[in-house]
């Protein structure tokens, strides 16, 4: 793996993480003027974990043919093998890599040295002199390839027995007899007894060795103690940050929180080069437990006090994600260019062991990788021993100490429950942090103590390498699907806005949100650069700033209006829509139909239009009814026609009585007769 160039910056960015719990020695602070800082990069790639693990799932197909000598012929023979096999790609789909393709990949990177030598098989030890013994062998009648059979039975047996529990030789002795008896009279051998078919010691003692299946089953402590392989590790190679261990221990220490007594978490980290080891202490509500927020903020507050760190070896547990966890330490690798992550799964996780202090858990220094303990080795972790060092020599100091065997607590008082810490949380890290100097000053089996060593690493001329707090922002953060709304855009009901985001307002945009620190969200736009977000800024009601504020934004959306408008004439839309429609074919014209008629067709269309017209209004006083149209007339004044009054050939005031008999002769002398003023009403009788 080749490491990118590293690109210093003079001078030392001012510190804006979140405070670690622990305060450094003044006189062990490194000189600021000389601290190497790491410039963001230029172009904020959102799929940086991705391109990472891109690029280390081919350095892992590649790595047969980079351990043969570069222009070598035995390189060549690597990359075609490697063409005939079948990979599996990220996704774990089967997939076939050409040498033409492996040759290109390979272009980039370099040999780093021969291959090492495999194990040779353990050589043959040649032919038994007996089946099973000289006495079964000479004693039984059977042919030799049954004697043959029943002897690898008896011997699968023997191991059976072992690996099932014996707890000796003597009994496994005494039930593989009695089970080659049972087999040889089965095999048709009537004179077998526990005589001639006694087992003899070595035949058991051969396979011992099976009896290790039955304790790595049943006694994993015993199995651990006594029976795992050690190595011996040394760390004169390595530089402070050159690898640190992760773990989360729960302290010996009961505390009085909410009304409850809890047992504290801590975050710790350990620098292998140095052995000292940075805390952060985390009091969990009921229920709760250690989360990657918790994670995330300690490993930045160590990154400010001690720098960053080049590889990382980290607890198996369930607070650090395989997917979340790991994907974020691969985008913080490509951020910065001086955190290297190799991550290995599956059988190629690699077990690492060390003793309590002298030994360490560390790693090839070419390598760096970031990876994982083994599940419930304690003893693969350096920072374990560190644990019961702290543990027995220095939090005993503190009130509430109970031990490390909570059936066995630490009381003042025979039969009564131990004193808990009755001190706030601020008293109580501070004690903690107090601990923590101690040991620091406290003299290891090497002479020296952590100070005592971080201050030789500083006059040798080591340099921390930092990187700006937008890069952990990125790196340790979770991507959320957000609609920008007039008032920004709202994450775990928590609004925040930014000028980028105002001409946004309706679509659909990812946010990255980090879990350790809400105060900012970030976006990247289209041309990859990267935008903060406030959250949670309010204006009170009456407050004049937010008027300001408010026409200050909507000075912004305008301002982009004004970008965005291209300065012509407008158009009509209709003249528009009109003219795209004589571009397009005419509307096709409707074919004559077949007219369905009946005989009663006519008759069906009267009644239909009677019933679709509407009933005749109601007359009122003095209104009529014209006879062949329906109109509906009122009575005109008498002798009050106009000038300008149309005729009419329909007069109500004749059709109110009945017309003259024309034989009678109207008497001259009388009154003309006009029914309008002798019309008169006599009214009814009221009913008894």
């Amino acid at each position: 793996m080749i490491a990118s160039a590293i690109r210093a910056a003079p001078g030392l960015a001012p510190s804006i993480f979140a405070q670690s719990n622990l305060v450094a020695c003044p006189e062990m602070a490194p000189p600021l003027p000389e601290a190497v800082i790491l410039p963001p990069p230029e172009k904020w790639n959102p799929s940086i974990a991705d391109v990472v693990k891109e690029w280390q799932w081919k350095l892992s197909i590649m790595a047969p043919a980079l351990m043969e000598p570069k222009n070598s012929r035995a390189r060549g023979t690597a990359l075609d093998d490697l063409a005939s096999e079948t990979h599996l790609d990220r996704a774990g789909h089967p997939i076939r890599i050409s040498a033409r393709t492996l040759r290109r990949w390979i272009d980039e990177v370099e040999s780093d040295g021969p291959p090492a030598l495999a194990r040779k098989p353990r050589a043959d030890r040649g032919d038994r002199r007996y089946l099973v013994s000289s006495t079964w062998d000479s004693a039984c009648p059977l042919p030799r390839a049954e004697k043959s059979a029943i002897a690898r039975d008896i011997e699968t047996y023997v191991r059976q027995i072992w690996e099932s529990g014996a707890p000796g030789v003597s009994r496994v002795v005494q039930f593989a007899t009695s089970k080659l008896e049972e087999l040889s009279l089965a095999a048709g051998w009537s004179g077998a007894n526990k005589e001639n078919c006694a087992v003899p010691r070595y035949l058991a003692e051969r396979h011992r060795q099976s009896s290790f299946v039955a304790i790595k089953e049943r006694d994993a402590k015993r199995y651990a103690d006594h029976f795992t392989p050690r190595i011996k590790r040394s760390r004169g190679h390595l530089k402070p940050m050159d690898i640190v261990v992760g773990d989360v221990h729960p302290i010996d220490v009961v505390k009085s929180h909410d009304g409850r007594e809890v047992h504290a978490r801590l975050i710790a980290w350990e620098d292998v080069a140095t052995g000292d080891i940075h805390i952060t202490v985390v009091i969990l509500e009921k229920g709760k437990g250690i989360r990657q927020e918790h994670i995330a903020r300690a490993f930045v507050a160590m990154v400010q006090e001690w720098g960053l760190p080049r590889s990382l070896y980290l607890d198996n547990g369930s607070e650090y994600k395989w997917d979340e966890m790991i994907e974020s330490f691969q985008a913080l690798a490509g951020l910065t260019n001086a955190f290297e992550a190799f991550i290995k799964s599956g059988s190629e996780l690699q077990e690492i062991h060390g003793d309590d202090d002298t030994n360490a858990a560390t790693l090839a220094p070419e390598l760096r990788p970031v990876t994982r303990a083994l599940p419930y080795h304690a003893c693969s972790k350096s920072i374990e021993g560190k644990f019961s060092i702290l543990e027995r020599s220095f939090f005993p100091l503190m009130e509430g100490y109970v031990g490390g065997d909570r059936m066995k607590k630490r009381t003042h008082k025979v039969g009564a429950s131990p004193r808990s810490y009755k001190g706030s949380e601020e008293e109580f890290r501070r004690d903690i942090d107090i601990c923590m100097k101690l040991y620091r000053n406290t003299k290891q089996r090497d002479g020296t103590s952590p100070n005592d060593k971080r201050r030789a690493f500083y006059a040798e001329g080591w340099r921390p390498f930092t990187a700006p707090r937008e890069v952990f922002l990125f790196a340790f953060s979770e991507v959320r699907t957000c609609k920008v709304h007039t008032g920004g855009v709202q994450v775990d009901n928590v609004w925040g806005t930014a000028d980028v985001l105002i001409p946004l307002v309706g679509q659909t945009v990812d946010i990255r949100v980090a879990k350790w620190d809400r105060s900012h969200t970030f976006y990247v736009d289209a041309s990859r650069t990267l935008h903060a977000i406030p959250m949670g800024k309010y204006y009170a009601y009456g407050d004049p700033e937010g008027a300001k504020e408010q026409s200050r934004r909507n000075g912004v959306l305008s301002a982009h209006v004004r970008e965005i408008a291209t300065g012509t004439a407008r158009l009509n839309l209709i003249e528009e829509a009109e003219r795209h429609l004589k571009s397009l074919p005419a509307a096709p014209d409707l074919p004559a139909g077949i007219e369905i008629a009946t005989a009663d067709g006519a008759a069906i269309a009267s009644a239909l239009a009677v019933s679709a017209a509407p009933p005749p209004r109601r007359l009122r006083p003095g209104e009529q009814r014209h006879p062949s149209t329906g109109a509906v007339f009122g009575l005109a004044p008498p002798n009050e026609k106009g000038s300008n009054d149309a005729p009419t050939s329909f007069d109500p005031r004749k059709n109110l009585l009945s017309a003259p008999d024309k034989k009678q002769e109207p008497n001259p002398a009388r009154p003309k007769f006009d029914p309008i003023k002798n019309l008169s009403v006599t009214p009814r009788k009221a009913a008894p």
